[in-house]
């Protein structure tokens, strides 16, 4: 995967250390990892990897595995929810309190920089100002306006591209057959 993945000039995206049982996944990994490689969970990372660590904070706590401390590597560090959930300042706030029950000095800086923001896009917000002290501590914000390279794609909170009552219908449909074949 390594290779196919170096001579196609592209990342590896790869899930690493997320339990105790893959404790194991950095010595394996620490002669294929470079810098493209986007490192999801390293909860039980050992060793340093090149890559960004995908810090999943949710995700690793719903799963009973620890929690990461991504900062304890030099490595570049984004903010993410593997899919439970899609808010990312609800996956902020979890990430700061939980460096925090690790160590009372930390402060919301930290994980604020561990949120990737898009500079093509101008977001405002349902609250000001956007502070990471502030929002720490302030549950319900939410963008209000989105704009991507000039385009508005979320207009007072709604979409402007795809209708979210007809998405939601698709998706329970789905869902539906999903279980019924499991």
């Amino acid at each position: 995967m390594a290779g196919l993945a170096a001579d196609l000039g592209v990342g590896v995206h790869i899930h690493v250390a997320e339990d105790r049982v893959d404790i194991d996944g950095g010595r394996r990994l620490a002669r294929y990892a470079d810098p493209t490689w986007l490192l999801a969970h390293a909860v039980h990372l050992d060793r340093p990897l090149a890559g960004t660590i995908a810090h999943n904070p949710r995700s690793n706590l719903n799963n009973a595995v620890g929690y990461a401390r991504p900062d304890r590597f030099a490595n570049p560090v984004q903010l993410g929810t593997d899919g439970i959930g899609a808010d990312m300042l609800e996956e902020f706030r979890l990430a700061f309190v939980c460096l925090r029950a690790t160590d009372v000095t930390e402060t919301p800086q930290t994980p604020w920089g561990w949120l990737a923001r898009d500079p093509g896009s101008a977001v405002t917000w349902s609250y000001e100002p956007m502070d990471p002290w502030y929002l720490a501590y302030t549950p319900a914000v939410r963008p209000a306006d989105v704009r991507i390279d000039g385009e508005l794609v979320l207009d007072a909170g709604r979409p402007t591209r795809v209708d979210p009552v007809e998405v939601r219908a698709r998706a329970g449909e789905q869902a539906r057959r999903l279980w019924a074949r499991l």
